[in-house]
């Protein structure tokens, strides 16, 4: 029986009202059993019992109130934080398709920009739109403003070296598509999300990439 111990404490407890009870209607032994004394005591003894009861059932449906308030908010905080994330991820999916376009370096024969300047206005004013003061984590909030001035930038730079050889034009939009990269990884890391490019991982990319990058467009 998987209740054995609530009928347990039943039977002690009705026990206990009678022997409790025998003891005051015979005033501790010293006085033959007076029926009307035990009437008062199994009164008294129940309405007790019924007080401590309500305070327990109170206690209890609290608890219950608020464990199933604390689910509530963990389960909207987890969608709330998952449709940030899912904006940043689009957002990632652009900066990362230009990012090898800037890897090419100037050579006009074969740089191609995957670029969409529609697409990449879209992203931006989506992430612009989220209300910072409920995304409910510091992390996830310096991800969207990093992501937001990185996608700013990375247009500006496409448009000089669209029109200009510079070298360091290039190097201006890879350094920020890879910030764009980390503090996209970075923000839903720190919410317990893993992210769909991760500069930190060994797997991912080098961690000496921006130097490497310094070096191929250095005359």
């Amino acid at each position: 029986m998987r209740n054995w111990k609530t009928v347990a404490c039943v039977l002690l407890g009705i026990v206990g009202v009678i022997l409790i009870s025998h003891f005051g209607a015979t005033s501790a032994g010293r006085k033959p059993y007076d029926p009307g004394l035990m009437a008062s005591w199994m009164q008294a003894i129940g309405s007790i019992g019924a007080i401590l009861g309500a305070y327990w059932m109170t206690e209890r449906q609290n608890k219950i109130q608020l464990a199933n308030a604390a689910e509530q908010q963990r389960i909207e905080t987890e969608r709330r934080y998952a449709l940030v994330a899912a904006l940043l991820e689009q957002a990632i999916r652009q900066t990362e398709s230009v990012r090898s376009d800037f890897d090419v370096g100037p050579s006009p024969n074969e740089f191609v920009f995957s670029y969409s300047q529609s697409d990449f206005s879209a992203s931006i004013q989506r992430l612009q739109a989220l209300n910072l003061v409920d995304i409910g984590s510091v992390e996830l909030v310096k991800g969207v403003v990093a992501v937001i001035d990185a996608m700013g930038a990375i247009p500006r730079a496409i448009n000089r070296a669209r029109t200009s050889n510079n070298r360091a034009n290039y190097l201006e939009g890879a350094r920020n598509c890879d910030m764009a990269a980390k503090a996209y990884a970075n923000a839903v890391r720190a919410v317990g999300m893993t992210p769909i490019v991760d500069p930190f991982d060994p797997d991912e990319s080098d961690p000496d990439d921006a130097e490497f990058d310094e070096r191929q467009y250095a005359e």
